[in-house]
């Protein structure tokens, strides 16, 4: 299925997704603004806590999968190292590391207008 969506053209994919999302989630009407946060934005950084887990990295290569079908680019740039024991997750995904290159992520952080803080868990 993910597949095929990636043959779909930007506009349907963000239709597609609205109708599996729903048009707001709850009240609140996340959905739209998100898509059209992200829709506007010409440098997209996604960020999770130091010592990434299993769900810091999750979350963050989902969310960059859901940016990409919407037809837009993004980086994942995280504290350190994803761990070797779940460093299958990222498959052909790069999550750029500030310990190894920390002139690289200052200079992503530093150009984007629109970032993404994720699984922070309170740390």
């Amino acid at each position: 299925l993910f597949h095929e969506f990636r043959h779909v053209d930007t506009h349907h994919r963000a239709v597609i997704i609205k109708k599996i999302l729903g048009d707001g989630l709850g009240q609140f009407g996340f959905t739209n603004t998100i898509i059209e946060l992200i829709k506007n934005a010409k440098r997209i950084v996604i960020t999770s806590h130091k010592s990434p887990d299993g769900d810091s990295i999750g979350s963050s290569l989902g969310l960059l999968r859901f940016i990409q079908a919407l037809g837009h680019k993004a980086i994942v740039c995280h504290p350190d190292p994803c761990p070797d024991f779940i460093n299958w997750v990222k498959e052909e995904d790069v999550i750029v590391d500030f310990e190894t290159h920390p002139e690289d992520v200052k200079t992503q952080l530093s150009h984007a207008d629109l970032i993404f803080a994720l699984d922070y868990n309170g740390a």
